[in-house]
């Protein structure tokens, strides 16, 4: 199955994997991440950073460019980045399950068949 990976571009005040910032500490710019570990990524959000899971094989990684979240073991329930609001991925643990980024949060619902056609995500009836 194809991966759903979340990007964005890491802002020079970026302090690397392995980071000491933590959720709640205070952030700028917006939309701004870091790795805090290999399967977690520090979001800026509303001033504040954000921690959401990496479950997918990849995890989360970064170089001088980018930080990317794997989400494509993501679980209803688990947080997204404001930045996803909207998109889905299939969910890995059951097939008829599409989880879509709203309001922050992944959340379920229910397909026929959840299928992945490059970037976009296919709920069938």
């Amino acid at each position: 199955m194809s991966k759903w990976a979340w990007m964005l571009a890491v802002a020079m005040v970026t302090a690397g994997c392995g980071s000491t910032r933590k959720a709640g500490d205070p952030c700028e710019p917006e939309n701004v991440g870091e790795c805090s570990s290999d399967t977690e990524v520090l979001v800026c959000n509303g001033g504040v950073l954000r921690a959401v899971p990496c479950r997918g094989p990849s995890g989360c990684t970064e170089n001088s460019a980018q930080v990317a979240c794997d989400f494509s073991g993501a679980r209803s329930g688990d947080a997204c980045p404001q930045g996803s609001e909207g998109q889905a991925v299939c969910s890995s643990g059951n097939p008829n399950l599409a989880l879509f980024c709203l309001s922050g949060t992944f959340q379920a619902q229910a397909c026929g068949e959840c299928v992945q056609q490059g970037e976009e995500i296919l709920c069938a009836p």
